[in-house]
C-alpha cells in the first residue's frame, strides 16, 4: 500500500486506489491508476448532478401537479351548491388525491432515496490586492556562473556558468534539471540570497518576488498553515481581515 500526494508517481505504480470520502465517512475501491481515478469521480459527479436535477425537475412537477388539483377542487366547491352533491361529492374526491400526492411527496423528501445536492469542496480563497505592472523585461540573466570551492583542492569548481534568459510579463518557465545540477542555487541567486561568482541579473520594474525556500526553512512548525500566512500579511501586503474559514456550498 502506498500513501503519497506524487500524482505522476501514482499512474506509474498502483492499479487500485481506496478512497475514505470526507463526507460519507466509507471506503470505497477504484480500479486502476490515479489518472483512471480522477475521471471515475469526475463521472460520478456529473452522473450526481444529474440525478440531482432530474429529482428537482420531478419535484417541481409535483408540487405544481398537486397546486392545480386542490385549485380544481377549491374552484368546483366555490361555484357548486348543495343541489349539485354528484359534482361535490367529484370535488372531495380531487381534495382526497392533492391530499395524497402531497404526503406521498412529504415522505419522498425525507427518505434516503432523496439524492442530495453536490457539495462543493473547500477552496482557500486569498486577495493580494492590486500590484502594480511590471516592465515588459520581468528578469534578466546575462551569463550567470557560480563556483565553490573543490573540497579536495584550492581550485574553484564551477557549478554551473553562461546562464543566459529573460522572463517577460506574464510568462511561465519552469527550472528543471538532475540532483545536483544547481536549480537551487539559480534561484537563490535570482532572489538575492547569494551573489553570482559572474555575470548580471536584473530585475524589471516594479518587480516583487515571491519565494519558498525548499528545505521551508522559514516557517515555524509550531504554527498552523493559517497563522502562518497571517504572519507574512505585512511582507505581501495582505490584509488580515481577508483571510476567513472557506465555506462550501
Amino acid at each position: 500500500m502506498i500513501v503519497s500526494h506524487d500524482r505522476v508517481f501514482l499512474d506509474n505504480t498502483i492499479s487500485q486506489i481506496i478512497e475514505l470520502d470526507a463526507e460519507t465517512h466509507r471506503v470505497k475501491m477504484y480500479h486502476g491508476d490515479y489518472s483512471d481515478y480522477v475521471i471515475a469521480k469526475e463521472r460520478e459527479r456529473a452522473k450526481q448532478w444529474e440525478t440531482y436535477n432530474d429529482q428537482q425537475a420531478e419535484i417541481r412537477r409535483l408540487e405544481q401537479d398537486i397546486a392545480r388539483t386542490k385549485e380544481q377542487a377549491l374552484w368546483v366547491e366555490k361555484t357548486t351548491t348543495s343541489r349539485q352533491p354528484t359534482v361535490r361529492r367529484y370535488a372531495k374526491k380531487v381534495a382526497r388525491k392533492a391530499k395524497s400526492r402531497e404526503k406521498k411527496l412529504e415522505r419522498y423528501l425525507e427518505s434516503d432515496d432523496r439524492v442530495e445536492k453536490p457539495k462543493a469542496g473547500y477552496a482557500l480563497k486569498l486577495d493580494f490586492g492590486e500590484m502594480p505592472r511590471s516592465g515588459q523585461m520581468a528578469l534578466s540573466l546575462e551569463e550567470v556562473g557560480h563556483s565553490y570551492q573543490s573540497p579536495v583542492s584550492s581550485r574553484q569548481s564551477f557549478l554551473f556558468r553562461n546562464v543566459n534568459a529573460i522572463l517577460r510579463h506574464g510568462g511561465r518557465v519552469a527550472l528543471v534539471g538532475a540532483n545536483g545540477t544547481g536549480k537551487t542555487t539559480l534561484l537563490k541567486i535570482i532572489v538575492g540570497e547569494l551573489e553570482p561568482t559572474e555575470g548580471h541579473v536584473r530585475l524589471g520594474a516594479n518587480v516583487r518576488i515571491g519565494y519558498m525556500p525548499q528545505e521551508q526553512e522559514i516557517l515555524d512548525a509550531k504554527q498552523t498553515p493559517l497563522s502562518l500566512i497571517r504572519s507574512f500579511c505585512t511582507t505581501l501586503c495582505l490584509s488580515k481581515r481577508k483571510f476567513s474559514r472557506p465555506s462550501a456550498n
